[in-house]
Formats: C-alpha cells, structure tokens, sequence
C-alpha cells in the first residue's frame, strides 16, 4: 500500500470556500466574533471610496495580534473545532475570518497591533492565490503600508485590529442594478438589525459594547421586549452536564393592541413580531437561533407571544452541533424531551390572552359573532336586535325596513376579512375606526343625503 498527495488544489480550494453560502449580515456577524472575543469595546463598521471601488472597514479597540498569531490566525482552517474554547470565546472552527470575508469580497486585508508590539499586517487576495496556485498569504509591516488612512487608525492606539474588505463582490453595477449608494444604504440597514438583535446581550448596560455603523450609533434590540409594558416572564430551568450547563426561560411578549407604534417599528413590524415566536437560542450570549420551533411544534397565530430563551456554552458545541457559520445548531433529545414540557406555559397564556381580546370583541353591542361547534365555523353578524338599529326601524314601513335589513345583511356578509388580516399584521396601528363614530364623519354623511 501507498499513499498519495491528494490535497486541493490552492485555486479550486479558495474559490470552493468563497461559495459558503453568508448573507451580507452573518458575514460581518463572523468578523464580529473575533472583535467581541478580543474584548474590544467600540467596534465601528464603514463603507469607504477607494480610486478602486467601495470598500468595508470593521475597526475595533479590541487586544489585536502580533505577527505570528496574525499568520496563525490567517491560515485556513485553523483551530480544531474540538478543541475547548475559553469563557465568552465566539470562535469555533478558526475559519470564520476567512470563509465570511471571501463570501463577501476578493481580498481580505487585517492590519492589528498588540499592545508593545509594533502594527503587522497580511492580506488574501483571491486574484494571486488563483494566478500562482499557491497558499502566498501576504504579509508586510506599517512602512510597507500604501493607505495613509490606516496609517492614521494606528497613531492614537495602543492596540486594535482593522479588517478590511475590497473588490466586494455583494454589490451589484450595471444599468439595472440600483446605484451603489442605495445598495450600500440598504445593506446598513439590515446591518442595524442584525447587529442590533443578534448582539444585543453585548451593547446592552452601561458598560456594553459600542457599534456604529456608517457613524450611526446600533441600538439594541431586546427579542423578549423587556422594555415593553406587560411584557411576562414565564417558567425557568437548567440542565447540567460535565461539559456544561443550559439555562432555559419562557417569556409571554405583551400583547399587540399594548405597544405603540414606535415600538413595532422597532422589532420589525407586526409581521415580524409573529413569526419571531419560538426559540432564541444563545451560545455564550450571541444569539445563533432567532425565532422558530426548530421541529418542537409548528407556528400558528395564537402562540405568536410565546418565546423561549435557550444559553448554551461554547462546551456544549459537540453536542448541539453548531455549523462554520454559526447560524444554525441541532437539539440533543435530552434536551428537546424538556423543551417541550416547559413549551406549554407561555403558548397557553399567549392563546388565554387572544381568547380574551376575542371575547372583548364578541360582548361588542353591535355585532354577534357566531362560532360553530358543530360545523366549526366563525361568522361575524350585525345585531338586528341592538337596540341603536331598533329604534332606526322603528320609524320606517315595512318595505324601508326590508331595504335597511337586506343592506346590513350585505354588510355582514361582505366583510373584506382578508384585507383586514392583511392589515392587521402589517401595520395594525394605521387602523383607525374611531373616527368614524366621530361627529365630523357623520355631518360629512348628511351633507351626502341632503344633497342626494
């Protein structure tokens, strides 16, 4: 028997790695790992202008590196995914760096500086690699840097490190693509949310982590709405294991009808907020699972209140199996058979609290609704017997009393339900009845039958 060398090529490997499929915001999300792991506590996200093209720029105030744990840090690959991780260390495979930032662009350069060490820094460019064939990771020192602007990035720190990404390949240019100052303008904003949910245990308190993107300072976005009036905390427990320990807590989000505008807009949206139920799943306190009942029980709109919050150590990866990315993980069954148990809890009070806003609907003085045991069918039905209609009819005849019954059975019967449940989960505070009862509708209907 023999063996033979059959590793990758450097070209086929490098592009394979630049396919791993990031969206734009869990790419930065990677670059961001390594920031919070080097207990960096201002991290500042740019695009910029280079006689080349738009660039991305992550800057932060974090430990940074000295030149041998740069090149050991830039190699592919390079941590074993078995290995255990520090306390509060985000990292896993030691291939995040690397595999997010090729999604994103063609080359990737970090400039660092390790507190008494002097700035180093090395770069990937895609281009080269595939020319020669080679792993040729370039490396150079401060004097060899042709960027005035990172120069000046280093002058007042005694340590950081910038990860810059250029030939960005997430920008789209042609005559049907929308200018790259919309593009780049969107891409922020979705990196406000992401930044802001997915990270929000770090920029929260007094001493949390400060993001600014663009030089627009990210706000937290807390999934449970602790902010919020008649937000509920429900049922806790934990599971211990030798590698670890999991603490589980269910939550009841405050009711819709409770929040204002402002605070809808800030979690997204009604639509958003209902299928943001499920399960929020932390690994040292970066959120990797947003929403969702990962196969525990389905969505429906009765439990849209209903979440439950999962932290998991980084010690526990092996058996949660948390992917390169970080984005997703699987359950063990010791786990899910708990989950379940503690599931019922906030699902009953998010449905006992739709029950009652449905109930407070159904004692309205003008509208029967009917809910059918035996066929299993809702009907929503004007009160002929309220006693507003009642005195109505009783100035009319007989055939004006037929007339008015026949158009409020219309009514009843052409209720635009779909509209209405469509409105209702995009933009439930736009809807404005009262102003209908109002005094200026009704001399507006006057005028209307005066003229008529």
């Amino acid at each position: 028997m023999k063996t033979v060398d059959a590793s990758p090529s450097p070209r086929s490997h490098i592009a394979m790695l630049s396919k791993i499929g990031y969206e734009f915001t869990s790419a930065v999300g990677d670059i961001v790992d390594n920031s919070i792991s080097a207990k960096a506590s201002l991290i500042e996200i740019s695009f910029l202008n280079s006689a080349k093209g738009p660039y991305l720029e992550i800057v932060d105030d974090g430990a940074g590196m000295d030149e041998d744990e740069l090149v050991r840090n830039m190699a592919i690959g390079c941590r074993d995914p078995n290995e255990d991780r520090a306390f509060g260390d985000l990292g896993r495979f030691g291939a995040g760096l690397k595999t997010a930032s090729f999604s994103q662009a063609r080359r990737l350069s970090v400039i660092t500086k390790k507190a008494k060490h002097k700035v180093t820094g090395a770069t990937w460019d895609l281009g080269y690699v595939q020319r020669v064939d080679r792993w040729a990771l370039q490396t150079y020192s401060l004097d060899e840097l042709d960027c005035p602007q990172l120069v000046k990035t280093f002058e007042d720190k005694s340590c950081g490190t910038v990860v810059r990404w250029d030939e960005l390949t997430n920008l789209a240019e042609g005559d049907h693509d929308a200018d790259l100052e919309n593009q780049i303008a969107e891409l922020c904003a979705e990196l406000h949310r992401y930044i802001g949910l997915y990270f929000h245990r770090f920029i929260s308190g007094k001493s949390g982590v400060k993001f600014l993107i663009n030089g627009a300072l990210v706000q937290p976005i807390d999934p449970f709405m602790r902010e919020v009036a008649g937000f509920e905390e429900g049922p806790s427990t934990s599971l211990r294991s030798r590698k670890g320990r999991i603490e589980i807590k269910a939550y009841q989000l405050p009711h819709i009808s409770n929040m204002t505008s402002q605070e809808i807009d800030a979690h997204g949206g009604r639509g958003a907020i209902r299928q943001g139920q499920g399960l929020y799943v932390y690994r040292e306190k970066r959120l990797i699972v947003a929403g969702g009942w990962m196969g525990l029980k389905q969505i429906e709109n009765l439990s849209d209140l209903a979440r439950i919050q999962i932290d998991i150590p980084a010690s526990l990866d092996h058996e949660w199996v948390t992917d390169v990315k970080k984005s997703s993980l699987q359950i063990p069954r010791k786990v899910r058979s708990k989950l379940k148990g503690l599931l019922n809890s906030p699902i009953r009070k998010s449905r006992k609290a739709y029950n009652f806003r449905g109930n407070l609907d159904e004692a309205s003085a003008l509208w029967n609704i009917r809910d059918g045991a035996r066929d299993d069918t809702i009907s929503y039905e004007i009160d002929f017997e309220n006693e507003k209609l009642e005195s109505v009819l009783e100035g009319l005849d007989v055939q004006k009393k037929r007339l008015l019954l026949d158009y409020l059975s219309s009514v009843s019967a052409d209720l635009p339900l779909n509209h209405i449940y469509s409105r209702m989960s995009d933009a439930p505070t736009k809807i404005d009845q009262s102003r209908l009862a109002g005094e200026e509708y009704l001399n507006s209907l006057y005028e209307v039958f005066a003229n008529g």
